[in-house]
């Protein structure tokens, strides 16, 4: 069976109609492309661009038809779990990170001429860039937060347009707005920035396809500091079959997806052996997002909100393996070569130090990837 014929096959087992969940589950194109082997889906040349489009369209469609209550209920689900204060733990790290590595650049002497192009994927209200300019205007000379030029990126128009003209006003900072699918708007940016950042975007693009767009885009001394949730609870079906049946999906149903994938009830505990400490507590923390957020629908008695709690999350593993196909490199021996000057690895407030580690939450982590100088002195 090719692979749009079974995603379909897929959809079918998770429809609202058979799991009786107040909450609809019907888009397995949504998980990260690490899964689809899992789930019998082989990307091929030829269906390669038609699973993405797929994929892209259902996150996009979710966005179409959010609403106050959609928002609501999410906010209220993460504080009753530890992703509670976790994207604002990461703004923060993200701030810090673009000031020691600019600190790197300044300090060299003469690289920080002319404006430092800072590009923000993801920019919603614009949290992760008012963090930038907490470092910089705390920390910095005034003249230097002046030459910072910030391009944002989100699929909200009229939202963009609002941050960039209060960010401008209110900092006197360069702005430029790129409203659409970064996917989409990334590749015409070519060598163009110092810094691309994004907070809590990534785990909404299912193929790798964005971190090449990063690469062309950034110029060679230029890094990308990436905040996001990490999980694996989407990678298998037995796990995914767990997960149905925590939030109280319908046992006959529950019954048919793992007769499909010819999986065993307890199949997930052989899963979870292979995880580390960490990976192990992502797992739970995103359950107990999920019970939260059911919970939640059920007694606010909310029958028509559209919200899919399947992500294209990524282990922090797998996120560094992407980075690293496409030309990027995580380690810190090479960070310190591209930026000497920095202190991210020396100090405590750094959550660099553990891998991108974050205190209060294994989900979320930060990462940072600077462009392989090996590969850039390839012939």
């Amino acid at each position: 069976m090719d692979a749009i014929g079974r995603i379909n096959e897929i959809n079918g087992l998770l429809s609202p109609d058979r799991l009786r969940l107040p909450f609809p589950m019907n888009t397995i194109q949504r998980v990260s492309h690490w899964a689809y082997p899992q789930y019998g889906i082989t990307l091929t040349p030829e269906n390669r661009e038609e699973v993405r489009r797929m994929s892209s369209a259902a996150f996009l469609d979710e966005w179409k038809n959010s609403d106050w209550r959609m928002h609501t209920l999410i906010s209220d689900a993460i504080n009753m779990t530890p992703f509670r204060d976790a994207m604002s733990e990461m703004n923060r790290e993200i701030g810090f990170v673009v000031s020691e590595l600019m600190k790197s650049r300044s300090m060299r002497g003469g690289s920080t001429r002319g404006a430092i192009r800072i590009c923000d994927i993801g920019t919603g209200t614009g949290n992760t860039v008012l963090s930038i300019i907490r470092q910089f205007r705390d920390f910095w000379p005034r003249k230097l937060l002046g030459r910072c030029h910030f391009t944002l990126m989100d699929l909200a128009e009229e939202q963009l347009e609002s941050t960039g003209r209060w960010l401008k006003e209110k900092f006197g900072v360069g702005v430029e707005t790129s409203p659409g699918p970064a996917e989409d708007v990334m590749p015409a940016y070519v060598r163009c920035f110092d810094f691309i950042v994004s907070n809590g975007a990534f785990h909404h693009m299912s193929l790798p396809d964005m971190h090449g767009h990063l690469y062309n885009a950034l110029k060679d001394n230029g890094a990308v500091v990436i905040g996001d949730y990490h999980t694996t609870v989407w990678d298998y079906p037995a796990r995914m079959a767990r997960f149905l049946e925590n939030m109280g999906a319908d046992k006959r149903a529950v019954r048919s997806f793992r007769h499909y994938f010819c999986v065993r009830r307890n199949d997930h505990l052989e899963l979870d052996g292979l995880l580390n400490e960490q990976e192990q507590a992502a797992v739970c923390q995103t359950v107990a997002y999920g019970f939260a957020l059911t919970e939640l629908i059920r007694k606010r008695n909310i029958r028509d909100v559209v919200i899919n709690p399947v992500e294209a999350q990524r282990s922090s593993r797998n996120m560094a393996l992407e980075m690293a196909s496409a030309g990027f490199s995580c380690s810190m021996a090479d960070i310190r070569a591209a930026f000497p000057a920095s202190y991210v690895d020396r100090s405590h407030r750094s959550s660099l130090r553990n891998n991108g580690r974050l205190q209060n939450s294994d989900v979320a982590r930060v990462t940072t990837g600077v462009k392989d100088q090996r590969l850039l002195r390839a012939p």
